[in-house]
């Protein structure tokens, strides 16, 4: 049987690269679930975007983290 299900993927807003975690792979039941699996692997979300941890650094000079130039 075939079902519609949605599923979400967590996209670099810089790099394009996904999200994919070690063991639940790429596809997401809910955009928290998504936001917080890959917050705990390095990726940050930056002034409305989300961003891998090649892709963003932490200032120490300003305290936050911010998109590589």
């Amino acid at each position: 049987m075939f079902r519609n299900k949605t599923f979400y993927v967590l996209e670099c807003d810089k790099c394009g690269n996904l999200y994919n975690h070690k063991e639940m792979g790429s596809l997401f039941m809910s955009k928290d679930l998504a936001m917080n699996s890959a917050d705990l692997e390095g990726w940050k979300y930056i002034k409305g975007g989300h961003y891998c941890p090649n892709c963003c650094h932490y200032n120490e000079y300003r305290d936050e983290y911010v998109v590589n130039d």
